[in-house]
């Protein structure tokens, strides 16, 4: 994809860098190129997309986005293991789990 209005767009002062090397594009742009806005996200880059009254989006891949659920999914299960290792568990009978249905 070579010299389409979305590449010179980003190449313009409109481009903004976040820390997640995040591109910023106002909605409008995204409708007006969908295709190439999904080829950049496609192809690594996270876009965000700005909306009035600060109601944005985040458009990622599907792989990115598979990464990002795996990670926090690992983060859940470390602080699950931690808590057990610390004995900040609850033990309940079969009863008492059949009672809380």
């Amino acid at each position: 994809m070579t010299n389409t209005f979305l590449d010179a767009k980003i190449d313009t002062e409109k481009r903004i860098f976040l820390e997640a090397k995040m591109i910023a594009l106002r909605a409008v742009d995204v409708k007006t190129n969908f295709k190439d806005v999904c080829a950049k996200a496609f192809g690594g880059e996270v876009i965000l997309i700005s909306r009035p009254k600060n109601q944005n989006v985040v458009l990622l891949s599907e792989a990115e986005y598979n990464e990002l659920s795996k990670s926090a999914y690992l983060a859940k299960l470390e602080r699950s293991v931690e808590e057990t290792k610390q004995g900040r568990t609850v033990t309940k009978t079969l009863e008492e789990l059949r009672a809380m249905e």
